[in-house]
């Protein structure tokens, strides 16, 4: 939960002495997307209290928040920086697909 800028905060913080994510922002159909981009050493949270489940030295982060009509939607891949780099544009390719649906209502 939370705002944009706090959930780019907590996913920068899952990384150990990490600089601030880097952070662009762009429009895609219509809606203001902020992608998010963070790497170095992963704390791998997980579990109730979101305690690391062990560091992972090399690891990337690619992120997309979505201001979309009724609420944000969240894209988030973090894995081996080789892996990330290697799906880069499968996950850009998603993030661009994204449109407003008038008739989705869950």
């Amino acid at each position: 939960g939370g705002t944009a800028e706090e959930n780019i905060a907590r996913w920068g913080s899952q990384f150990e002495r990490s600089p601030a994510p880097k952070t662009t922002v762009e429009t895609v159909a219509g809606m203001k997307v902020h992608r998010v981009q963070a790497s170095g050493t992963y704390l791998a949270p997980g579990g109730p209290a979101m305690q690391s489940q062990g560091k992972k030295p090399g690891y990337r982060l690619i992120g997309a928040i979505v201001e979309a009509p009724d609420g944000l939607v969240f894209f988030k891949c973090t894995g081996p920086a080789a892996t990330i780099a290697a799906n880069e544009k499968a996950f850009d390719g998603l993030v661009k697909s994204i449109q407003k649906s008038s008739s989705a209502k869950f």
